[in-house]
């Protein structure tokens, strides 16, 4: 093999194995809001001052798991379990039991027992191993959990303090609650060691405080909580790419609401923002952020001109391919289009009667649709209300004009509820189901208009 092809092989490996990995880190799980004074206020919205503080954002929020003797996942509302996986990291953390204000080391999730910081291996230590006992320090505490074989696993050990801080919850008020205790009973309002030792003075390490939620220094050699933890299932990290559907929406003229779906169809955490580029004086949005898939809402007003408006909005996730991506939220004109409900409620703003002695003038028409049991395979729409244009301020194409011939009604273009489909329609006026002066209309053919 010349040098030629070795060279070329060994670039070959080098790309199929850097593959890098990362866990998600979620979210710190505050949903207060607060002005300059400290005051708690209504989260503001994109573009308003104070917009972009923790509670703006949800990006990966807290989730756990009950995990029974062996690993396996337990319902929520189980009374009794032994770990519990973090949904977002994948990590396993031990649960504490028998608090009672009395230590029992032989006993090694005991609640109540406290251990010196002690680790004798000079590679993770970081170059101090602390302070050791006799079952009361921290390696001790490892080892009896492994040699256990708990949960199934010997592979448990200390959390990096960062590790450990993911399980803080920073929307519970100090009160004794920073954690969530319906996943994680009996613990201590109190310090939690963790594996982490201060770089500037080895004698101390990172303990993490479960009463007020924050990290500080402490001595090796003082007595403290611990939790174990062990794995973690680290993701393939790569481009987020972000899909909004569908691209465009048709609406009715009358006020109304409609959805846009966000989604990553990539393999990296993806958070995303929406806002309204075009047409915010009549088109609003909920839903404005969030992480990977979500829903954006969006309500509008009534249209009442004689042209048709587009509101323009914009998806926008820093660093996601395909980001910004616009979609459109078009309303047809106050005119000609039939619109059917989301009540079934069909509006024929311009039904044209064409009478060789009258001419053709024009109608508006509400009909409801009525289900009859005894004709199951018939569509049935009971004329509700109908008036006369007589001076109408809009103007009308004959192709988008209803019209009422003979009395059949042809709806070239009736608007579904969803804002996308359009039929065409054909009804018939039935003397039958006509009686106690009720009108009904009988539909006798229809078919999506493209």
């Amino acid at each position: 093999m010349n040098k030629t092809l070795v060279s070329a092989f060994c670039i070959i490996i080098v790309m199929f194995t850097a593959v890098v990995w990362s866990a998600p880190v979620p979210d710190t799980g505050q949903t207060l809001c607060y002005n300059v004074a400290g005051d708690v206020i209504t989260c503001p919205l994109p573009g308003q001052p104070l917009y972009g503080q923790d509670a703006n954002y949800s990006i990966n929020p807290m989730s756990f798991t009950k995990l029974d003797g062996s690993g396996n996942e337990l319902s929520s509302s189980a009374t009794s379990w032994v770990t519990v996986k973090d949904n977002v990291t994948g990590l396993v953390w031990e649960m504490k039991n028998s608090k009672d204000d009395k230590t029992d080391y032989s006993n090694p999730h005991d609640a109540d027992n406290i251990y010196t910081w002690y680790d004798s291996n000079p590679a993770t230590n970081g170059g101090n191993a602390g302070t050791p006992g006799t079952g009361t320090d921290t390696e001790d505490f490892i080892k009896a959990l492994n040699g256990a074989n708990y949960g199934g696993y010997n592979d448990w050990r200390m959390p990096t303090i960062k590790e450990l801080a993911y399980i803080v919850n920073y929307s519970i008020l100090y009160s004794g609650p920073t954690i969530d205790t319906g996943y994680f009973p009996n613990t201590a309002a109190s310090w939690y060691w963790s594996s982490t030792t201060y770089a500037n003075n080895t004698y101390n390490a990172w303990p993490v405080n479960f009463n007020y939620g924050y990290a500080n220094l402490d001595d090796k050699l003082n007595n403290t909580y611990v939790r174990a933890v062990r794995g973690g299932q680290p993701r393939p990290f790569g481009p987020s790419v972000i899909s909004v559907s569908p691209a465009s929406r048709a609406v009715a003229k009358d006020a109304g609401a409609t959805t846009f779906s966000v989604s990553n169809t990539g393999t990296g955490t993806m958070p995303w923002i929406a806002t309204v580029t075009s047409g915010d004086s009549w088109l609003l949005i909920s839903g404005a952020i969030g992480t990977n898939s979500g829903t954006i809402s969006c309500s509008f007003t009534t249209n009442t001109s004689t042209s048709a408006r587009t509101g323009t909005i914009r998806v926008t996730a820093s660093g996601a391919t395909g980001s910004p991506k616009d979609v459109t939220v078009i309303q047809v004109p106050t005119g000609c289009t039939a619109t059917l409900d989301g009540k079934l409620m069909l509006h024929i703003p311009a039904l044209s009667y064409l009478n060789p002695y009258w001419g053709a003038p024009s109608f508006w028409a509400y009909f409801v649709y009525e289900y009859n049991p005894a004709y199951p395979a018939l569509i049935l729409f009971k004329m509700t209300n109908a008036g006369i244009i007589t001076a109408p301020t809009f103007s009308c194409k004959t192709s988008e004009t209803s019209t009422l011939d003979d009395l059949k009604i042809h709806i070239p273009g009736l608007l579904l509820s969803d804002g996308i489909t359009h039929l065409s329609v054909d009804m018939e006026y039935s003397a039958v189901f006509s009686v106690n002066g009720n009108t009904y209309f009988v539909v006798t053919k229809y078919g999506v208009v493209s």
